[in-house]
């Protein structure tokens, strides 16, 4: 374990959590039965990373290998890409914005933007 989850005692608990939360083919999903995501995956690959988790290890492989298969962070949803970019990962460059003449839609035609990069792990 990694000096760092040491020093947070809830920190063992979530990784462990996460690690039961992975699908066998090393997906995460966003709710149980469904698809592989692919922005799931990277954020949960990505805080295992954080807690210490060694890259080598088989349930790391496995996502890192669904990861790639599904094409990358750069194919993340545009949460999963400002997280990234907020955690010093990726450019704040790589995160889509939005013009500000955007605040003059009615609210109803903004709720789901974010939800347009693909996500899906295949």
């Amino acid at each position: 374990m990694d000096r760092r989850a040491g020093e947070r005692p809830a920190l063992p608990q979530i990784a462990n959590y996460l690690r039961s939360l992975q699908q066998p083919n090393g997906a995460w999903v966003q709710y149980p039965g469904a698809a592989p995501d692919l922005s799931a995956t990277v954020k949960g690959y990505f805080a295992l990373k954080l807690a210490g988790d060694d890259p080598a290890a088989p349930h790391m492989t496995l996502a890192r290998d669904l990861i790639r298969h599904g094409g990358g962070a750069e194919h993340c949803n545009t949460y999963t890409k400002f997280y990234l970019a907020a955690l010093g990962q990726i450019s704040y460059e790589a995160v889509p914005s939005i013009p500000p003449e955007i605040v003059f839609l009615p609210k109803c035609s903004t709720s789901t933007w974010t939800r347009s990069a693909p996500g899906r792990a295949r």
